[in-house]
């Protein structure tokens, strides 16, 4: 059996970690960004935060609960400036 002292890397990987998870809680503790939902919540995964911005961001009315509406007419709706209707 042979031994090898890999303390060196250890230590390497560990201070990686840590400046990593500072990055994540500064980043977290930061608040929500200030960009509007859209597709990239969506694409190329679902965020997981998002149950939390559509708490904040939701009208009255979204665009989303719009009956008989597909998604190309809520995009068009969307990039001509509506995000709800009454």
């Amino acid at each position: 059996m042979h031994a090898e002292d890999i303390s060196s890397s250890v230590f390497e990987t560990l201070a990686e970690v840590n400046d990593k998870k500072s990055e994540l809680v500064q980043a977290l503790e930061s608040g929500l960004p200030d960009v509007e939902m859209g597709d990239q919540c969506h694409a190329p995964f679902t965020c997981e935060f998002v149950s939390i911005c559509q708490k904040v961001d939701q009208p009255d009315y979204p665009l989303s609960t719009l009956p008989m509406c597909g998604a190309k007419q809520k995009k068009t709706l969307t990039n001509a400036g509506y995000s709800e209707y009454t």
